[in-house]
């Protein structure tokens, strides 16, 4: 079905969906294979970037992900054009655990012409693998790097890594800003956090 060319947009979305949700290895593989996102009027990178969260979802969710080199399975994504796609391929490592994807993540968050979302989600990536690399990292970019949005987001994602870390660097980074910046990710990071050790008191 999913090489079927006249196949629409809609239907193909929702049925690589339906894979990415209740799927085994092998379908989780279809939904990362790019050459399902092909039809008559060529390869769809924004449907891709769409359905990518729902393999990072059965991850969490079921602790169900496609077989095979799945560092190699990601290239394509990370290295094309549109930034959308590259931006989910860097979160899916980073939830796969890809440790090999480490350093690409690192030079993206740092590179001064990335936009804010690809740095954001090379961020977000890097929390996911966790660690003391992590940790370091993030908390190192929370005071060097390359653009405030880019600071303040490093402590958000550190806040999941390492909370201590987190509290210390959003102090310091809090104390030099200017007041007119807009400190929320900081604090919703650390509301989170709250929140989730709340719910883990209540299931005890």
């Amino acid at each position: 079905l999913l090489k079927t060319q006249t196949l629409s947009a809609d239907s193909r979305e929702r049925f690589l969906t339906i894979l990415a949700d209740v799927g085994g290895p092998s379908e989780l593989t279809l939904v990362l294979d790019e050459k399902n996102y092909a039809s008559a009027s060529g390869y769809d990178a924004k449907l891709q970037a769409k359905i990518l969260p729902s393999l990072a979802r059965s991850q969490r969710q079921r602790n169900m992900r496609p077989s095979g080199d799945l560092a190699e399975r990601l290239k394509f994504a990370l290295a094309h054009s549109d930034e959308g796609l590259r931006a989910e391929a860097m979160k899916l490592a980073g939830a796969w655990k890809l440790e090999s994807l480490r350093a690409q993540m690192e030079d993206s968050a740092q590179a001064p012409e990335a936009t804010e979302r690809i740095r954001q989600a090379a961020l977000e990536g890097i929390a996911a693998l966790g660690g003391d690399r992590s940790r370091d990292f993030l908390a190192q970019s929370s005071r060097a790097g390359p653009s405030q949005k880019t600071r303040f987001a490093a402590v958000a994602k550190l806040a999941s890594v390492d909370l201590k870390a987190a509290a210390i660097e959003a102090s310091a980074i809090l104390a030099r800003v200017a007041s007119e910046s807009d400190p929320t990710e900081i604090f919703a990071a650390f509301m989170q956090r709250e929140r989730m050790a709340e719910e883990r008191v209540g299931t005890m």
